[in-house]
Formats: C-alpha cells, sequence, structure tokens
C-alpha cells in the first residue's frame, strides 16, 4: 500500500502556494519615483492630511530630489560603457606595441630579453610577459615606456615614440574618465538610497494616516493618491 503525502489536506488535495502580494510602496526606482510624485499632488491637494515629523513641502522637496538624482545617476552611468569601450580599444593596441617591444629586445638581447621587461612596464602575467592587466597597475607602467624606449633607442621605430605617445595619452584620460564617473555613479547611489529610505518612512506613514481617516474606502483613497499596486 502506497504510504499517503503528508504535505495534502484531510481531503487528499494539495493546498495551492499562496501568492506573494505587492507592496503597496514599490521597490523599483522608476515606479518610486512616479509614486512619490502622484502622492505628493494629492497630498498637496489635501491639507487636512499632516503628519507630526515631515510637512508636505519637504516631501514635496524630497520628492523632487529623487528624481532628479535618479535621472543624473542614469545619465551619468550612461557615460560608462563608452569609455570601458575606448579603454578596451587602447589597451589592445598598447598589447600589440609591447609584442613589437618584446620583440626589439628579442633582438638586442637574445634569451636574456626578459631581464629588460621590467625597464618598460611589463611584467610576468600568467605564461607569459606583458603589461598589467590591472588598470591602475597599467597606468604606473606606463609611466616607464616612453623614457625607456628612449634609452634603448627605439624612438625613431615603427612601435615606437610616435605609436606610444598618443596610446599613453588616451589611456591616461579615459582612465582619469572612468575613475571620475564611478566616483560620480556611486555618490549619486548613495544619495538616491537615503533619499528613497526617508521616503518610503514617509509613504507608510501616510498609509496609515489614510487608513485611519478613510476606513470605508480606504483602497479607493490608496489609488486616488497614486498607490497602484498593479502598476508596480
Amino acid at each position: 500500500m502506497a504510504a499517503s503525502d503528508s504535505s495534502s489536506t484531510p481531503g487528499g488535495t494539495t493546498p495551492k502556494a499562496k501568492k506573494a502580494t505587492k507592496s503597496t510602496v514599490p521597490t523599483a526606482d522608476a515606479n518610486f519615483g512616479t509614486t512619490v510624485t502622484d502622492v505628493n499632488t494629492a497630498w498637496a491637494a489635501n491639507p487636512h492630511i499632516t503628519l507630526v515629523y515631515i510637512s508636505q513641502a519637504d516631501f514635496a522637496t524630497k520628492s523632487a530630489l529623487f528624481n532628479t538624482t535618479l535621472g543624473d545617476r542614469k545619465g551619468t552611468g550612461s557615460q560608462r560603457p563608452g569609455v570601458t569601450s575606448d579603454l578596451k580599444d587602447v589597451d589592445k593596441k598598447l598589447d600589440v606595441g609591447i609584442d613589437y617591444i618584446k620583440r626589439y629586445l628579442g633582438g638586442d638581447f637574445g634569451k636574456k630579453a626578459t631581464a629588460q621587461y621590467a625597464r618598460f612596464g611589463i611584467e610576468k602575467v600568467g605564461n607569459g610577459y606583458q603589461l598589467p592587466r590591472d588598470r591602475d597597475k597599467r597606468k604606473d607602467a606606463l609611466k616607464l615606456i616612453l623614457p625607456a624606449i628612449a634609452a634603448q633607442g627605439y624612438n625613431a621605430k615603427e612601435y615606437g615614440k610616435t605609436y606610444f605617445t598618443p596610446l599613453i595619452a588616451s589611456f591616461n584620460t579615459l582612465y582619469s574618465s572612468a575613475k571620475t564617473t564611478d566616483g560620480d555613479v556611486s555618490g549619486l547611489v548613495s544619495d538616491k538610497n537615503q533619499l528613497k529610505k526617508d521616503l518610503t518612512k514617509v509613504l507608510r506613514s501616510l498609509i496609515k494616516v489614510l487608513d485611519g481617516n478613510y476606513p470605508d474606502t480606504f483602497k479607493a483613497t490608496l489609488r486616488k493618491w497614486g498607490f497602484q499596486k498593479e502598476k508596480y
């Protein structure tokens, strides 16, 4: 005789899993920005609704700042892929040039050429020798290349001073741009998250106040105030 399924109900049917209910306060930034804007409009039209710790005017200021910060973060962050792509292109060209420098050194020093690599910023990476992959280290390594090229008499070569000078300048510019963008985005994300935390507290407070003031029409009132869960 087969063992009974202990997860079934006495009638022999397995209970259906409960569907997760959506929060009245949206979590996605875009939906949150829309909600605080709508709630602010409704609050301004209903001045009899008050909270002790924050006024509608202050809520309006924070709501607007949240949306501005959110837009700035998206705008600043959208610049990063382009910078990253350009950096990858410069990296490839630098690596090509370094391969030729290694050939030049091989011609001059034979099997002892690897002893000269450090002068050009070249280090052992895995099973080979190349410029550091880490961009912070690569930036420092690039400072060595032009002086070493000049000292070794490679300035006039195809992959000498003329080849490396603009690439190093481009790398440094893009590297700085990437660092600035990353720092700006990080700061904006921090500001956005703090504003979202503050505004969420206000939204939850307003929901409780509306529940107390409109017990018979609570759900409809929430919708009028912009709390429309079906949209998020």
